[in-house]
């Protein structure tokens, strides 16, 4: 299966349209109150859980207007009832299951073999500093006898994962972090940029001591993660140098390089299936079960957007840009002009871009 899983996902992120992805909010619920996030605040009486009697043409609507991907979050997404039928549905229409985000709190059997079974790319597993009783600093979970355990299941199961980490003033000392992080077992980490505040309903943000960082703490933070790299490469991570000085330019205010793929490659679905361009942009752009009744097509506008630092969108951005110079690059070499597609790559901006992807896939992420 494994091979033939490699096969079918190469298909999608190299097609000939970009592979397009929908972050999936399934719930607003969490039962964990993160202190760098907004989401375990909210009141029961406002917790929601998306309905799946709709979801599949939803999802057919979805698969029809270009997208591949789909990554799972919430809140804490398995504390949806039907969570395991939410996955089988978006594989069983060929997507991606591009990654889910938990804390690992609800991860058992039932699910890492339901999981196993499916077309999932990566499941992140969101860890913390701990303090000297193993708890997390941030996340008022007992970090030491919840990560390992998730961790295993998932390994028992063939399931690759990643340890997710929000950057901020908590984690200044990155090694310390990353030592507990390998004893773990983990292989792999991502990095999340802080968020103070976020515009649509996505609530995985808060203005706190800990998100609330200066561009010194930034660079500091950027200068120990590219430490990290090159003197424990044992574990790989997501955050590829070219994105790492792209966050330092948000974190400044300065000018990217690559323009963000929300609205255009990436949006956001929240558990009302109201969909957005992205986490931070509170218009609203059509309701999905809405768009799929009427049948109204999924438009997709370039948007000149460096409105936030939101990692799966800011990282993502050299990807797509990559994508492009990739399958630019296969057409010319197919119609023998290889004039051209050398042309492609004395392009400063496209090196850089096919380098962050080829970093983070040698990094076994994508």
């Amino acid at each position: 299966m494994g091979a033939l899983k490699g096969i079918r996902n190469v298909k999608i992120l190299f097609g000939r349209e970009p592979p397009r992805e929908v972050m999936f909010a399934v719930t607003n619920a969490c039962n964990i109150s993160c202190r760098t996030c907004a989401f375990g605040k909210v009141p029961r009486s406002e917790q929601r859980f998306v309905a799946t009697n709709v979801l599949g043409p939803v999802l057919d609507h979805l698969r029809e207007g270009g997208v591949r991907m789909v990554s799972i979050t919430g809140g804490e997404p398995l504390l949806h009832p039907e969570f395991l039928r939410i996955c089988q549905e978006i594989d069983e229409r060929g997507m991606m299951i591009s990654y889910i985000a938990t804390n690992g709190t609800l991860l058992d059997e039932a699910v890492a073999h339901g999981l196993s079974g499916l077309n999932v790319n990566i499941v992140g597993l969101s860890v913390d500093p701990v303090d000297g009783d193993g708890w997390g600093i941030t996340r008022g979970l007992d970090i030491e006898r919840t990560i390992p355990r998730a961790k295993r299941l998932l390994d028992d199961h063939g399931i690759e994962c990643y340890a997710g980490v929000v950057l901020g003033r908590h984690t200044r000392d990155v090694h310390a972090l990353m030592g507990k992080i390998r004893s773990w077992g983990f292989t792999r980490v991502i990095f999340s940029y802080p968020q103070v505040a976020m515009a649509s309903s996505y609530r995985a943000a808060e203005d706190c001591e800990f998100t609330n960082i200066s561009l010194e703490n930034a660079h500091d933070l950027v200068d120990a993660i590219e430490a990290e790299k090159r003197t424990n490469p044992t574990v790989s991570i997501f955050n590829t140098r070219v994105n790492l000085e792209e966050f330092l330019r948000a974190q400044s205010g300065g000018a990217r390089l690559f323009d963000c793929t929300g609205g255009t490659d990436q949006f956001y679905l929240d558990w009302n299936y109201d969909l957005f361009r992205c986490f931070n942009d509170g218009a609203r752009l059509g309701n999905m079960v809405e768009l799929a009744r009427s049948t109204t097509p999924l438009e997709f506008q370039p948007h000149r957007c460096q409105g936030c630092t939101q990692q799966a969108f800011l990282d993502y951005a050299s990807f797509y840009h990559a994508f492009g110079v990739v399958r630019d690059g296969v057409d010319s070499i197919k119609s023998l002009e290889v004039g051209r597609a050398l042309g492609l790559l004395r392009n400063e901006r496209n090196r850089l871009a096919v380098r962050s992807l080829l970093e983070a896939y040698l990094g076994g992420f994508v």
